[in-house]
């Protein structure tokens, strides 16, 4: 930042002086301040007030904390007068990291904060079809755009005919439901823009018919669920959410009883 002539400070909570760091903030958050942009790894995720930021990088992967990644996002989000939009630059893979669990929070809202420390406890990982479009095959390490040469291993990524260098494109990401929950090719029921209640549906179905318990029909309406988008994962805190029977609607109740026929059907023509 500084060859490119922009004055940027680094402030941590290992500082020596709160006061240092504390006038640091305060000057930054002058709109004729002296410096531009402030790095921190830390410091920044929770508590930092300046609603008129616009552009926020970030640089730290996370591989399980979800809250800290809205927290970060947080940052530039803030709305502010003269603010018109805030841009935030992913060098950290946390926006493929995280990409359905975005898309279910900015659809849905925040379902329970108390959940939040238990979905930080538990890794995600990227779908299939993410994880070979931007990782390395061999390690696993995120590659950088348009390598086939992974910087960690040395894996190259096998070439599918001739490959052109272009000039690159800067693109927003997507975290519209639709996208993040694809249903199984075939299905076409309008219903399926909603997989939170196809899942409250297949809870009320397998609760409804299942003999051995309510953790063995929700296992069961876990698979039904996979069955219909079978590229997604249940949302984290969902799958112990209480069923509603009352939101169920017709049409999300016979897609359940077809997939759930349609997998009888496959079942006793492996048997055989």
């Amino acid at each position: 930042f500084a060859a490119a002539g922009f004055n940027f400070q680094q402030i941590s909570y290992l500082d020596a002086s709160d006061n240092e760091r504390r006038e640091k903030i305060e000057e930054f958050r002058k709109p004729d301040s002296a410096i531009h942009g402030l790095v921190s790894c830390a410091v920044l995720t929770k508590g930092f007030d300046v609603p008129d930021v616009r552009c926020g990088i970030s640089c730290r992967p996370y591989r399980k904390s979800f809250s800290s990644h809205v927290q970060e996002l947080g940052r530039v989000m803030r709305i502010a007068d003269g603010k018109d939009f805030g841009l935030w630059l992913d060098h950290s893979g946390n926006c493929v990291t995280f990409a359905e669990d975005t898309a279910w929070l900015f659809e849905h809202g925040v379902d329970s904060l108390s959940s939040a420390q238990k979905k930080d406890s538990e890794a995600r990982e990227p779908a299939e079809r993410v994880k070979q479009k931007y990782f390395c095959g061999e390690c696993g390490l995120q590659m950088e755009p348009h390598h086939d040469t992974c910087l960690s291993c040395g894996w190259r990524r096998p070439k599918y005919g001739e490959i052109q260098v272009v000039e690159g494109e800067l693109i927003d990401v997507d975290f519209s439901i639709r996208n993040a929950f694809e249903p199984r090719k075939g299905l076409r029921a309008k219903c399926l823009d909603d997989p939170r209640a196809i899942w409250n549906t297949a809870l009320a179905y397998c609760l409804s018919n299942g003999r051995k318990g309510d953790e063995a029909s929700r296992k069961w309406a876990y698979g039904v669920w996979r069955g219909i988008y079978p590229g997604s994962k249940l949302p984290y805190g969902l799958y112990e959410t209480a069923c509603e029977p009352a939101r169920v609607q017709v049409d999300e109740w016979q897609l359940v009883e077809r997939e759930v026929k349609r997998f009888r059907k496959g079942s006793q023509r492996r048997a055989a």
